[in-house]
């Protein structure tokens, strides 16, 4: 059977995993389906009978289709800068992830939180292409 899974949750004994996949409901103890929602698989199933009721398991499975987090995106080529025209700065979020390992890394050496602001913020302005360098401010060396 191929499907792709709409739905998954713990059942309520919390023993298994129920997943709806194209509309039926599944019981299976794959529990990394529980992340694989809108995801497309090829499922071995069967059906069993429990006090009565037909039960549908998911017993083996494989993705049918390609992991949408490891597609890269295609990045956008852009079109050569004219001489003379300004770049513009990078997103504000191109610096953020560099900031907060720079701040790990400052903790960890005994730095103050009040020393961290210096280091930020000329790391900020640095990224963003300004000619400006440690140091060059009122607050003095952020060493």
């Amino acid at each position: 059977m191929i499907g792709t899974i709409q739905a998954a949750r713990p059942s309520k004994s919390g023993k298994t995993l129920s997943i709806q996949i194209d509309g039926t409901w599944y019981q299976s103890k794959l529990w990394q389906l529980q992340q694989a929602i809108g995801r497309k698989i090829a499922a071995e199933t069967s059906e069993s009978d429990y006090n009565g009721q037909k039960v549908r398991w998911l017993n083996t499975f494989s993705f049918a289709d390609a992991d949408p987090q490891t597609q890269a995106p295609v990045p956008a080529v852009a079109a050569p800068a004219a001489p003379g025209a300004t770049i513009s700065p990078a997103p504000v979020s191109h610096y953020q992830p560099m900031c907060s390992n720079l701040a790990a890394a400052l903790i960890a050496a005994g730095r103050q939180p009040e020393e961290l602001a210096v280091w930020f913020n000329t790391a900020k302005e640095l990224l963003e292409g300004r000619e400006r360098m440690p140091g060059d401010d009122d607050l003095g060396p952020p060493y």
